[in-house]
């Protein structure tokens, strides 16, 4: 999925462009108050928050905030083109999306239901982004933000009446989406109907997105970066030990840098080198996808825990860090390049030679 052209889209939004904003307040699960905005009611101070909040329900990267949802001929489906296609004044069908969200979104918090329609005028951009001409077309969607409630702090204010500082605060606070989405979604400059573009920030909320879709999720990055190395662990045991795990991620991380490919042949290579038996690397290729996303499963550093200590390096340095056992008791061992200070002080290291 290329974004570029969602970037534009995204870049290009504004409150001030549409007619209204709607949406509902959500208390212990049930509706409280709804909003039906005009936009020429609200201050300008309020259109560019209002703004804000709609772009970042499109905004993040592939794969981590943004999952495209590929939809069947449902439904769902049908019920959320037919609400494309009434520009949102729909009441009737504004009420049964609210009560959609509002059964399958289990949150232990108040939040608030968003709404906006707009129209985008699709555009032509050469190769160094510079705008060439609208092409005549139109790209029609809605955007639904589901932002949770924070009650404000309360603090001592300047009253100018008394003019005094006194105990006040401002009240229920509405903070950035959690959760949110696009529909259509914006695929090589036209909608596609059948998907959608789905926001979130950790989880992805499986019974929400079989409420509102009708199909089971993608895997976010965080939950392919957990499911494949705990595939790894569960699958070669004995044989996912430090030098294991760290040709994994240095290959992993040489392709992310790369840009390039990672597929399960080139897996299968690394544990080869690793000397991991032939039959768990068929085993493993039974529960690992033919290919993987590098950059959804490595960490910009190498970490390694234990109990009681914590070890972050560069990722080049992951081949080197070995363990040995010394004495019966496990140890490991982590090369002293340069200089070394403890706690930000330079130390004189005491080094025993062999």
């Amino acid at each position: 999925m290329d974004l570029t052209e969602t970037k534009r889209l995204r870049r290009d939004l504004d409150v001030d462009n549409i007619k209204r904003v709607y949406g509902c307040y959500v208390c212990a699960g049930q509706i409280v108050s709804k909003m039906n905005m005009p936009v020429l009611d609200l201050s300008n101070d309020e259109k560019e928050m209002y703004t804000k909040l709609f772009r970042k329900c499109i905004s993040g990267r592939q794969d981590k905030n943004l999952l495209l949802i590929q939809m069947d001929d449902s439904d769902e489906q049908k019920t959320l083109y037919a609400l494309a296609g009434s520009e949102l004044e729909s009441e009737e069908m504004r009420d049964a999306l609210y009560e959609q969200i509002i059964t399958n979104l289990n949150i232990d918090k108040n939040y608030c239901i968003i709404l906006m329609a707009d129209s985008y005028d699709v555009v032509s951009y050469d190769n160094s982004e510079d705008f060439m001409d609208k092409d005549g077309s139109t790209f029609n969607y809605f955007i639904c933000g589901i932002c949770p409630i924070k009650e404000a702090k309360a603090e001592l204010r300047y009253a100018p009446n008394q003019e005094e500082f006194r105990m006040n605060s401002t009240g229920s606070v509405m903070a950035n989406p959690m959760l949110g989405f696009m529909y259509p979604a914006y695929i090589d400059g036209d909608a596609d109907i059948f998907k959608a573009l789905y926001y979130t920030t950790k989880e992805s909320h499986e019974e929400l997105v079989q409420g509102i879709f009708g199909v089971e999720p993608p895997l976010t990055a965080s939950e392919q970066k957990e499911e494949f190395h705990s595939n790894l662990f569960e699958v070669l045991r004995e044989d996912y030990n430090m030098e294991t795990a760290a040709a994994v991620y240095s290959n992993l991380y040489d392709a992310k840098e790369n840009e390039e490919e990672f597929t399960f042949t080139d897996l299968s290579r690394v544990l080869e080198k690793q000397e991991v038996s032939d039959t768990k690397v068929s085993k493993l290729r039974e529960v690992i996808t033919e290919e993987m996303v590098p950059v959804n499963l490595v960490s910009k550093k190498y970490e390694i825990r234990t109990d009681d200590t914590v070890i972050t390096t560069e990722p080049e340095n992951a081949l080197m860090i070995k363990t040995r056992e010394i004495d019966g008791r496990r140890y490991i061992l982590v090369p002293a390049n340069g200089d070394i200070t403890v706690n930000g002080q330079d130390i004189y290291p005491d080094m025993e030679e062999d």
